[in-house]
This record gives C-alpha cells, sequence and structure tokens, in this order.
C-alpha cells in the first residue's frame, strides 16, 4: 500500500473482503481492497487520489456496497469500489450501516450525526441531547445502540430499537418525551411526572385541566396527525405509526410532539425513519 491508512472495513458477509483507505502522497492512490483476506491488493481509483478518505462501511449482506467517508460527503459504491456516487454532506469522519436496516446509514461529522433512511442521500440530522457535536467515530452496539464518540465530550448514545418501552432521560425526567429517538415506523410518547417545565414553573399535573392537547407537527409547522383523543390520564404511553390526518405515511424526517394545555405547552422534536 502507499501512504497513511486511516479506516479499514471488513465486509460482514465475507470475511475475506476488506477496503482499506486513508491519505497519500502526492498523485498516489488511497483506496484498496482485497477478497483473499489481505494475501494480495487491488487498488481502487474510482475516487480519484490526493485527499484524505476518513470512513469506511461495508453493507450487512453484500460486500459490493460500500459506502465511503471524507472532506466532500459521503459516497457509495454498489460494484465493490470501482464506481463511486456522491450522496451528500460535508466533513464526514464515521460512517456506520445498521444491521438489522441495511438502507439506513447514519454518518458523524463536526456538526453532529446525520441518518439516511434510503441507503445514503437525503440525510437528516438527529443532534438532540448531543451537547457537543464534533463527532470522531459512531457504532452500533449488539443492544441496539447507536453510539457517537466526540471530540473532547465524551460518548453519547441513542436507542434505536423500535417498539422497546424505553425511556432514558437526564437532568430530571422529562414531562414529554420520544423513544426511541431515532424511532423506525412507530414512535411512542412517554407522558409521566416530571421535572417543572424549563422555565415556566409548571408541572405536568398543569397538565391535567380539560382540554388538554397532542399534535405532531413537520418541520414546516404543517399539522400532521392529532393524537389528542388519546391524551386520557395523568402518566400515558402514547404511539404513532406514521400515518398523517388523511391516512397516507408520512416520510422519513424531523418531527415536533405538541402537548398543550390552556396556555402551557411542552414540545419535544424527534426523527422518524420508514
Amino acid at each position: 500500500m502507499v501512504g497513511d491508512c486511516r479506516t479499514i472495513a471488513i465486509a460482514p458477509s465475507s470475511s475475506n473482503v476488506i477496503y482499506a483507505g486513508g491519505a497519500s502522497s502526492a498523485g498516489q492512490p488511497w483506496l484498496f481492497k482485497t477478497t483473499d483476506a489481505g494475501v494480495t491488493w487491488d487498488t481502487l481509483t474510482g475516487l480519484g487520489t490526493d485527499t484524505t478518505l476518513r470512513a469506511l462501511a461495508v453493507h450487512p449482506a453484500d460486500p459490493d456496497i460500500v459506502f465511503a467517508g471524507k472532506a466532500d460527503g459521503v459516497y457509495r459504491s454498489t460494484d465493490g469500489g470501482t464506481n463511486w456516487t456522491a450522496t451528500g454532506l460535508t466533513s464526514v469522519r464515521a460512517i456506520v450501516i445498521d444491521p438489522s436496516a441495511a438502507e439506513t446509514v447514519y454518518a458523524g461529522t463536526p456538526s453532529g450525526v446525520y441518518v439516511s433512511a434510503s441507503g445514503g442521500g437525503g440525510w437528516t440530522a438527529m443532534n438532540d441531547g448531543l451537547e457537543y457535536p464534533a463527532v470522531t467515530d459512531l457504532a452500533i452496539s449488539a443492544d441496539h445502540y447507536l453510539i457517537a464518540s466526540t471530540y473532547g465530550a465524551g460518548m453519547y448514545r441513542w436507542h434505536i430499537t423500535t417498539g422497546i418501552n424505553e425511556l432514558i432521560t437526564t437532568g430530571g425526567s422529562a414531562i414529554l418525551t420520544a423513544f426511541p429517538n431515532p424511532a423506525r415506523g412507530r414512535v411512542t410518547f412517554g407522558i409521566g411526572h416530571g421535572a417543572p417545565l424549563r422555565g415556566s414553573g409548571a408541572s405536568l399535573q398543569d397538565f391535567q385541566i380539560e382540554g388538554k392537547k397532542m399534535y405532531i407537527y413537520d418541520m414546516a409547522g404543517k399539522l400532521v396527525k392529532d393524537l389528542s383523543s388519546l391524551v386520557l390520564c395523568q402518566s400515558a404511553i402514547i404511539s404513532w405509526d406514521g400515518i398523517d390526518q388523511t391516512g397516507n405515511t408520512v416520510p422519513s424526517g424531523v418531527y415536533f410532539c405538541h402537548l398543550s394545555a390552556g396556555s402551557l405547552n411542552h414540545i419535544t422534536k424527534f426523527i422518524f425513519i420508514q
């Protein structure tokens, strides 16, 4: 090989297939592939030369589908690294593919974590709770947590399995929480006994007056779904399956859940993935 190796990815479905890349000297290729566990290596030039590759990830079932991250974004190849297509983002430092939903790809950048539900492209930021967004690495644990390491600000995790009734909060329990977040196919809202709303002094008990409402809105502020009929008791678990007011399935993206009672309001943001 030539240059400085920065990243290696082994194909989960075939351990003999390995991709390796990094930074190289002027005019030299910097991406390589072996199909015999490192005995011989092929040079891949489809991404060009004179740049730095920081991340690689291989599809869990198809060793010919591979993602590469570099300064000008995420690239995707479906033919074993011969040809590549740009899918967006910049300054990509980490890439990981969901092993149980291979079309879901996560990318780490200096501005946080992004998710694509379409195998690259259509990237959506998912930075709620990420106090310092400079992400340096990503991994998915066996119990289906997305783990993100940051530059100088510790590690964070998000549960990405749909349907697990798990509520994780920091700094006191929340009045309204969406989980898992991001959610795939179904999101659950927890309304529980919590700390006062920040800056308002209002608590959950103040939301028990008649006329309590819950709505889902999209990023443009458009009403997506009225869930008010489901908000019935002081502590509740309410699920939404991504079906809007007209009976259609909503696209993947960022949404807001708004809980209100009189003049009191509480909003939580979540990512919904189809």
